[in-house]
């Protein structure tokens, strides 16, 4: 496969978001800002916790790789404290623009408004719309996502491609991948765990050595396993040889190996009358 990392398009986000459907009546569990624009939302259901990655440039997508965690910012402590105790509603996305709306209910009812174009943001509002916390507060020429500002929706420009012209979303159709939250978060752990935690990239990467490694001494250790049986069933196929061998050269009291050549099937390679060991070559 080759090297796919990009933004997702408008289908591509509309298909992680049916993805993400399982979420719903999850309970919100923490949030962590991992890097300027990449966060990570946990979920709780059933006692089953669900990790949701976000880079506001490039993915949304559930992920099994959990990064060290760092001391939370005030953007993450600030989203922590809105959400705190409150359970997701439902998650979709806006139309065909790459937006992701997810709806919290608890104490108060707020939506976390996930936009995945220009720089990206990611921006809470309480029930009446009004914007209580954003990542980035920018005026723009219709709309504004300042804090106590009424959040407006971009105007929607164009249509979603089709699914079908999304490579991502054909190998997830062509089985390669069990959904496309797998496939992207294979593209983008790599990129994760090498920015988060150095060290543990490394770490890893001696560890796949090691196990590659590991793997080709027991291929030799098999092939070379295979050759002893292959001698071992030689030696006593022909064990009756062997004992003759041994029988003719006592009575005979052979003193190198010409004299002994002849005297059975076997050929004698070398003779050490001092030691009283005979060595053969076999075919």
């Amino acid at each position: 496969m080759q090297d796919k990392i990009r933004a997702l398009s408008s289908a591509e986000l509309g298909a992680v978001a049916k993805e993400l459907q399982i979420l719903a009546s999850s309970y919100f569990k923490s949030f962590y800002e991992l890097r300027p624009g990449s966060f990570l939302i946990t979920f709780s259901k059933e006692r089953k916790e669900t990790a949701v990655y976000v880079n506001l440039a490039n993915t949304v997508n559930i992920t099994e790789f959990k990064e060290r965690e760092t001391t939370p910012t005030e953007f993450a402590l600030a989203v922590r404290r809105m959400l705190d105790g409150s359970r997701l509603e439902s998650i979709e996305q806006h139309g065909a623009d790459r937006i992701l709306v997810m709806r919290f209910s608890g104490r108060e009812r707020r939506e976390v408004i996930v936009e995945m174009f220009g720089k990206g943001n990611l921006i809470l509002t309480n029930a009446a719309g009004i914007i209580e916390k954003a990542y980035t507060s920018r005026d723009f020429k219709d709309r504004s996502t300042k804090k106590g500002m009424l959040y407006a929706f971009p105007t929607q420009r164009g249509k979603a491609a089709p699914e079908d012209e999304s490579e991502r979303i054909a190998e997830v159709k062509g089985g390669r991948f069990a959904s496309l939250s797998k496939l992207l978060d294979s593209l983008y752990i790599k990129e994760r765990s090498t920015e988060a935690n150095p060290e543990k990239a490394r770490e890893a990467e001696e560890l796949r050595k090691s196990v590659e490694k590991l793997r080709k001494q027991a291929d030799e250790m098999r092939e070379r396993g295979e050759d002893y049986k292959k001698i071992a069933n030689t030696i006593f196929a022909r064990m009756h040889e062997f004992n003759e061998l041994l029988e003719k050269t006592r009575k005979s009291g052979a003193r190198n190996v010409d004299e002994l050549n002849g005297l059975t099937g076997i050929r004698v390679k070398r003779l050490d009358a001092k030691k009283k060991t005979v060595t053969v070559e076999m075919d």
